[in-house]
């Protein structure tokens, strides 16, 4: 044989294996007695599935009623926590996009007024800063046009 079952020894081992059952695993039987109990587990088990059901359906609604919550039934802490995750998340995108070359006003519409302007070596430095995230500047030329950026370390703290 090669060291190679042949296939009727495959076929017998697999009808024999399919007719043992299998160990560990309770096998439920009509003429066993247990039925009531079966039964009794199966009530059980029918009563827990709706109350998970009826669970999940309170939480759906919970979720739904939150996503069409007027802003106004926040505290203002919770508004202004909203408002500073919303700008540094748009931030992040926005300070991509700053490129040398472009306007004060080009950089204004993508990262809004800055907090501090200030002159350092004869160059305009506009500088901002997110709370939960750190400060990032941008340098222009004597023109107004971007020559550099720092960004604020938006990943250093795991923050985006």
């Amino acid at each position: 044989m090669r060291g190679i079952l042949s296939k009727p020894w495959i076929a017998a081992l697999l009808a024999a294996s399919l007719a043992m059952p299998l160990a560990g695993v309770p096998t439920a039987r009509a003429d066993s007695g247990d039925s009531a109990a079966i039964l009794q587990q199966l009530k059980e088990m029918k009563q827990m599935m709706q109350e998970i059901g009826a669970r999940v359906k309170r939480l759906e609604h919970k979720q739904k009623a939150m996503k069409t919550a007027p802003a106004a039934s926040l505290s203002t802490q919770e508004r202004a926590t909203i408002k500073e995750q919303t700008r540094a998340t748009n931030a992040k995108e926005n300070w991509s996009n700053v490129k040398p070359g472009l306007s004060q006003a080009q950089v204004s519409k993508l990262l809004g007024q800055p907090q501090r302007r200030f002159k350092l070596s004869n160059r305009q430095v506009w500088y901002y800063y997110y709370p939960s995230v750190g400060g990032g500047s941008v340098f222009f030329n004597h023109e107004g046009k971007v020559i550099g950026r720092q960004a604020p370390p938006f990943s250093a703290f795991g923050f985006f």
